[in-house]
């Protein structure tokens, strides 16, 4: 985003313009401190049936190494409520064509994608998930992210 400040001296008018840091990131914005970014949509099909695709996204750097990350699922944050959608449980992250694993790593500063047939959706909804990921150097340990998406028609 551009912002601009205007000053008159004497008969000129002089604009300072500069711009400002990424604006809708996960976690701190710039590099996004480590953290991935996760932006998808949700689709109406037909009826209460839609479609969830996601991309799943390293960025930056973290430390003084870029790890892999080798493993990635999500997980329906509503659900403990009753308004979740309770068929996510088969989303795959996908890199070069396979789910992200430890034979399948997705590499640092690259995307993985995946979408999914869900049911019960409402247009207008909103449906909170919680993304959770584990970097190749730090063992059995896992990073999360939450966040949410709005369904359209």
């Amino acid at each position: 985003m551009l912002l601009g400040v205007a000053l008159l001296v004497g008969a000129t008018l002089v604009i300072y313009a500069y711009t400002t840091g990424t604006v809708g990131c996960l976690g701190p914005c710039g590099n996004n401190g480590g953290a991935p970014l996760i932006t998808g949509n949700i689709t109406i099909t037909s009826g209460s049936q839609g479609l969830i695709t996601l991309e799943f996204r390293t960025v930056g750097t973290l430390g003084t190494s870029s790890p892999s990350i080798t493993n990635i699922t999500l997980v329906n944050a509503d659900q403990a409520n009753g308004t979740g959608l309770s068929n996510i449980i088969g989303f795959q992250f996908k890199y070069n064509g396979s789910p992200v694993s430890a034979t399948n790593p997705l590499p640092w500063d690259k995307t993985a994608t995946g979408s999914i047939v869900v049911a019960n959706i409402s247009a207008g909804s909103t449906y909170q998930f919680v993304c959770y990921y584990t970097l190749s150097n730090r063992g059995p340990n896992q990073g999360s992210e939450e966040f949410s998406i709005n369904v359209v028609d």
